[in-house]
């Protein structure tokens, strides 16, 4: 399994405070992200898209005006806790390490 702090101390490191330390930290997806990724991986191609937004579209989003609502969900985002503060992470697709913070 990946060690998610450890990915953070390296490569985003710059996006801490000075002797900030990362408790743990978590992959997030959206609603429905996983299942969509399930069926594009074990169908593939056009096929696998289109029942991965079919099965994807089925799911529950946030009521609108609620807290989870207002909440930047990106495809797939990293939620750290550090003794300062939480942080969410966008995720690289390529490298699986933080590109930019969304929100803390």
């Amino acid at each position: 399994m990946v060690d998610m702090v450890k990915k953070i101390h390296k490569k985003g490191a710059e996006h801490l405070n000075l002797a900030e330390k990362i408790q743990a930290a978590a992959v997030v997806q959206a609603v429905g992200q996983f299942k969509k990724q399930v069926a594009f991986g074990a169908v593939g191609g056009l096929v696998g898209a289109a029942i991965g937004q079919a099965i994807g579209g089925k799911a529950d989003g946030a009521e609108a005006g609620s807290m989870a609502d207002s909440f930047p969900s990106a495809k797939q985002a990293i939620l750290a806790i550090s003794d300062q503060r939480w942080i969410l992470f966008e995720q690289s697709v390529m490298s699986g390490g933080p590109k930019g913070v969304l929100a803390e």
